[in-house]
């Protein structure tokens, strides 16, 4: 995809349906618009660009907040209802390492990896 001077890459895949994003980058540098069962991504910060998508982007609830706090309404737009978060202050992403979203009364299936910190050991 091409957009102005700016080369978008296309990830052309059948058979990714969720994408995390565990840092704050920029969204808009890919295109999942070749992913038929593509159904949500996962995003730490406001995205930049905003359009019709054939899937749905969730962000961490402080960030849905805080985007939403002038009575703002994003279609495909919602906040994550599980949330992990660092719990040290300063910490990046405002704190969180890993969102995502499962249906009300369902079961959590995907626990993420350990956060990790350069130069501590984290436990408990």
């Amino acid at each position: 995809m091409i957009y102005g001077d700016m080369t978008w890459p296309d990830i052309d895949s059948g058979s990714i349906e969720k994408v995390y994003f565990e840092s704050v980058m920029e969204m808009y540098l890919f295109s999942f618009r070749n992913c038929p069962n593509m159904e949500k991504v996962f995003y730490m910060s406001i995205a930049p660009y905003d359009c019709v998508m054939n899937y749905d982007i969730y962000y961490p609830r402080a960030v849905y907040n805080a985007m939403t706090s002038d009575g703002s309404y994003y279609i495909g737009r919602f906040a994550a209802n599980i949330s992990y978060y660092y719990n040290y202050e300063n910490a990046e992403n405002g704190g969180y390492y890993w969102i995502d979203d499962c249906d009300y009364g369902g079961k959590i299936e995907f626990i993420p990896p350990d956060p990790v910190r350069d130069g501590y050991t984290l436990g408990g």
